[in-house]
């Protein structure tokens, strides 16, 4: 039987892979510093709640942007360097992109641009929407590269734990709001899990970044074999 030749997962340099991966995390830890330092702000009675909320509305807002930007121009890049299956899954990557711009503007989205109704939970919506847009495509794309015959066999593990770890982080807060808001509203037991899920929204970017770290440093480690083996 012919053996299923490994590849990397892109043809030259794999900068833009990590560089990639670099952003996504470098988001998730922008964000979640920049919440806390508001936050501590107000705890300490320097600014108030709606001066935080509109401080953190517009740093989200310029952050999302600049990652947003960013990540789609380096997906391109990965897609131009890609082929097969792990090009399908760069395209993916690609529409997750607009991720982090929708943090900030996924409400404007849908209540203002589209007009659609609230029920009572917007923010919750809004919140819902957003994660979607990024960790649905991220989780399709890992399963792809898990898919993949021609990828080393580690990295289609780190792909399959990574597309279990991302859909983990989207459904758990959704979980938690559910529990929240309609089945069990003000159990006292939903205080750790709501601070839990509060991380896992930071995490849902840094996840699939590490995730795609891993899998850089094995395709970077497959193209030195395939190199050492090529008479």
């Amino acid at each position: 039987m012919r053996q299923m030749v490994k590849n990397p997962l892109l043809t030259h340099s794999h900068l833009p892979l990590f560089l990639l991966a670099g952003t996504m995390i470098g988001y998730a830890l922008a964000t979640f510093i920049l919440n806390r330092i508001l936050s501590d702000r107000v705890m300490r009675g320097l600014i108030s709640v709606s001066a935080y909320q509109n401080q953190l509305s517009r740093l989200v807002s310029a952050a999302g942007l600049a990652a947003s930007v960013l990540l789609f121009g380096l997906a391109v890049w990965c897609v131009v360097q890609s082929r097969g299956i792990s090009r399908a899954a760069f395209i993916l990557t690609a529409l997750a992109s607009c991720g982090p711009l929708m943090v900030a503007q996924a409400s404007r989205l849908l209540f203002q641009v589209l007009g659609l109704p609230t029920m009572g939970a917007g923010s919750v919506l809004a919140a819902t929407f957003a994660a979607l847009v990024f960790t649905l495509p991220m989780t399709i794309a890992f399963i792809l590269l898990a898919s993949s015959r021609s990828n080393p066999r580690p990295g289609r593990w780190i792909a399959l734990v990574s597309a279990l770890v991302t859909l983990a982080a989207l459904v758990y807060p959704i979980y938690i709001t559910v529990l929240a808001l309609l089945i069990t509203p003000g159990a006292p037991g939903l205080g750790p899990k709501m601070t839990a899920s509060g991380y896992l929204l930071y995490l849902r970017f840094a996840l699939p970044g590490l995730g795609l770290l891993l899998l850089a440093l094995v395709s970077v480690r497959q193209k030195r074999t395939t190199r050492a083996e090529t008479p």
